[in-house]
């Protein structure tokens, strides 16, 4: 096991704690040296590619009136070609790179959506388009912490649901009474309890515990909510409810599979309006007000549901949001979103599942 890295939350230290550390300790020393030189010899291609073309497009100089020296007129002239033609061709260059990626998009069909991700979007925090009639969304959106440098928003996959039968048969005895032994498998309780454990390391400090409504993700919830806590009963980690983070279809993806092409239009559109709900209370940005804010974060874990989970990754990037069901993530995986104050927006992992021993990695 890895030492525990010290809390990122409230350091007041380092923008960021070691806790990032443990998913960027991967590259090795080999790997930095090509990515060094990939660059470089890059650069030389490009520079050795438009000497070419500055001297194709150089005229040479010529004897002028007997004098054998080039006027000063000619050589401007020569330079502003030169110019003219190397401006041509990075812009040619540009336009086709950009020009390929939206046509890319648009011919998957992704709609409104079609070509985003290509250029990133630096007002994509659009407080006013967070639904006025959504109440729930408002109230989680002023419930997070903006009064600091970074936010971590850490999505989790709810544990194993137990069967009816096998809730049933293991149910005997005090534990039957509690609601997340029935709603979880016996390796779904021990997902959710390692689980726990791999966020109380990552961080010391935990805002909140969201989870939806169904038994499968409140059990995990509560299990994670203890390990974070230590069971104390006073302890500053809320546990939320909310319908905003019910499993749903957030919009008919591509490809999409015949069972999803059935799914009526108006329950298409309720899913997909709670899910951008959801986003908008989620997913914003903190604002650095104060020097004190400096190196300060948030930590919030919501436990929800695959389909869920994947749209708000793919919203969260700038991906085409249709996208979503490419990706795929197991159960108690985790998927770490990292919001700066200065509107980035990165994913530190997605369905990481390096936390579980291979026996544990459930899908179904």
């Amino acid at each position: 096991q890895s030492p525990r890295p010290s809390a990122p939350r409230r350091s007041g230290g380092s923008a960021m704690s070691a806790a990032p550390a443990l998913c960027l300790r991967s590259a090795s020393r080999g790997g930095r040296r090509r990515a060094a030189a990939a660059p470089a010899l890059a650069a030389s291609g490009r520079a050795t590619l438009f000497r070419g073309y500055a001297a194709a497009a150089t005229p040479r100089p010529t004897p002028f009136l007997g004098t054998g020296m080039v006027p000063k007129v000619a050589v401007g002239a020569a330079a502003t070609l030169t110019s003219v033609v190397l401006y041509e061709l990075i812009s040619r260059s540009v336009g086709t790179v950009s020009g390929g990626a939206t046509a890319a998009g648009a011919s998957a069909g992704d709609g409104a959506s079609a070509g985003a991700g290509a250029v990133w979007d630096v007002a994509w925090d659009d407080p006013g388009a967070l639904p006025a009639d959504s109440e729930e969304a408002l109230e989680l959106r002023r419930a997070g912490d903006p009064q600091v440098e970074r936010r971590h928003i850490i999505f989790v996959r709810h544990a194993q649901p137990a069967s009816g039968q096998a809730a049933e048969g293991e149910g005997a005895g005090k534990k039957a009474k509690k609601k997340e032994f029935l709603a979880l498998s016996p390796e779904g309780r021990k997902q959710a309890e390692l689980t726990g454990q791999r966020l109380k390391m990552l961080f010391e400090d935990v805002d909140a515990v969201y989870y939806s409504a169904a038994p499968e993700s409140k059990a995990t919830a509560q299990i994670l909510h203890r390990c974070l806590s230590g069971g104390d009963p006073k302890s500053a980690t809320r546990l939320v409810e909310s319908g905003l983070f019910a499993e749903a279809v957030p919009g008919l993806p591509s490809p999409a599979p015949e069972a999803l092409k059935e799914v009526p239009a108006a329950e298409l559109e309720a899913d997909a309006a709670r899910a951008e709900a959801a986003f908008r209370a989620l997913v914003w940005s903190p604002k650095l007000t104060s020097k004190e804010q400096v190196g300060l974060t948030s930590v919030e874990v919501v436990v929800g549901h695959g389909n869920l989970i994947r749209y708000l990754a793919c919203r969260a990037l700038q991906l085409p949001p249709s996208a979503w069901s490419r990706m795929a993530a197991s159960h108690c995986t985790l998927t770490w979103i990292d919001i700066g104050c200065d509107g980035s927006v990165a994913m530190r992992e997605f369905g990481s599942s390096g936390h579980l021993p291979p026996d544990l990695v459930t899908y179904y």
